[in-house]
């Protein structure tokens, strides 16, 4: 892991070299990962006279043995002038078959100030003349506010501390996303935050829709947590192709009654509203314990091949999107009595209930899994969805967690056969 990090830094440091010194932009490109690199300030330089490398600084943002971001800072200056330029720049390396790649990078230019390095980034000091701000600062517990034009993220430090209880400065957007999710989400709500995913904020100023919002659990500084509200404003550029500015708002929701009970008691899944999983677990158990005549009833997982493939090149929004469209799709050839419902992320789980025979069943496994396979197409992304089954007939001296063992075990052997369903 620690090789990894330090090779991480040996490449970036190459790439600003190359790029401020020598004047070179071809390495730095020819590392990046994603075509659609965030690159702000790298296409457009400021190519006008020689730069001289006064001082330079790297950290370590530590994500996992293959991945990390290095936070940079460089102070360069013209022989000619007296003042500093600062540089600052951070970039998501991650290894691919053992060479470091860059898979987004942020690096803009900013003016060096005199009173603390940090003034420029924090919001401490910052004026909140504006009333938009005042009005945000006044509804919320928290906000930050993020400028891509020039990198720079603000914040009212003693308010951060306060609220998510951690005592730490964030220069970058990038460092705080990876703090947050690592120390403060948690685990089961980190899918949360994949709203913040490159190719999902481009859909969403493509889509105009400039505002959205999550709730998830932070930890409090006993070890406990509590749920809270994140909204998320975005600000896009003049040719509404990216972001200019993004506010993230935050608010403690605990105290709120309805809220509350909404998350200890809902029965639906909240993306595709069909039955959760706790609540399509006990309809079913309610159906075993009443089932008469055996091979009427059949129980199957039925699982999204390869959505977080999805998810990760084409975004979350179309995995949201491919999930309810299967969904809609099961809807369409089952019958009001069946529970379906969603199991975990990437799979749902159908219990088919009262039929006459396991003939019967048959035509609508036939219908479920013609119509869990289809072609997902959106403008340049075609693509071909598949779902794999894992199913087991049910009798009355089931048990329901042998059910449940069964399909898990029947869909493991389906998708290593690379079969659309295994009977267990």
């Amino acid at each position: 892991m620690k090789e990894f990090y330090e090779k991480s830094i040996n490449k970036v440091t190459e790439a600003l070299h190359l790029y401020w010194i020598d004047k070179q932009i071809d390495f730095m490109l020819n590392s990046c990962e994603n075509k659609q690199v965030y690159m702000i300030g790298v296409t457009n330089p400021n190519w006008n006279g020689t730069y001289v490398l006064e001082g330079e600084h790297y950290d370590v943002v530590e994500i996992d043995a293959g991945s990390c971001i290095i936070v940079a800072r460089l102070a360069l200056k013209k022989p000619d002038e007296e003042k500093e330029m600062i540089v600052d720049c951070s970039v998501h390396c991650i290894d691919k078959m053992g060479e470091v790649r860059f898979f987004y990078l942020h690096m803009t230019p900013a003016e060096h100030e005199e009173n603390s390095n940090l003034n420029a980034f924090i919001g401490e000091n910052q004026h909140k003349d504006d009333k938009y701000s005042q009005v945000m600062h006044g509804i919320f517990d928290v906000v930050l506010e993020y400028s891509c034009l020039n990198n720079t993220f603000r914040y009212d430090h003693e308010e951060y501390r306060k609220f998510f209880g951690m005592d730490k400065y964030y220069i970058t957007i990038d460092q705080w996303f990876w703090s947050f999710v690592g120390e403060s989400v948690h685990p089961d709500d980190t899918g949360c935050m994949d709203i913040f995913r490159d190719q999902d904020i481009l859909k969403r100023i493509k889509n105009k829709q400039y505002m959205f919002e999550s709730d998830f659990r932070i930890r409090k500084p006993d070890g406990k947590y509590k749920w809270i509200k994140m909204n998320v404003l975005i600000i896009p550029n003049d040719s509404n192709s990216n972001v200019k500015e993004m506010y993230m708002l935050f608010k403690e929701v605990d105290n709120d009654l309805r809220i509350s009970a909404n998350k200890m008691l809902t029965r639906t899944d909240s993306l595709t509203l069909i039955w959760n999983k706790h609540y399509s677990r006990q309809l079913i158990e309610r159906y075993v314990a009443r089932i008469r005549k055996p091979g009427t009833s059949l129980m199957m997982i039925i699982d999204v091949d390869d959505l977080r493939g999805i998810n990760d090149t084409y975004g979350r929004l179309t995995g949201d999107f491919v999930l309810t469209k299967v969904v809609e799709n099961v809807l369409s050839v089952i019958e009001p009595k069946d529970v379906f419902g969603r199991y975990v992320e990437d799979s749902f789980v159908l219990f088919l209930a009262d039929r006459t025979d396991r003939g019967e069943l048959a035509e609508v496994v036939d219908k479920v899994i013609k119509i869990t396979n289809f072609d997902y197409i959106e403008k340049q992304i075609a693509r071909k969805i598949h779902c794999t089954i894992g199913a087991t007939f049910v009798d009355r001296v089931c048990n329901v967690e042998t059910i449940y063992e069964k399909c898990e075990n029947a869909l493991e052997e389906a998708s290593a056969n690379e079969e659309d369903i295994i009977y267990s």
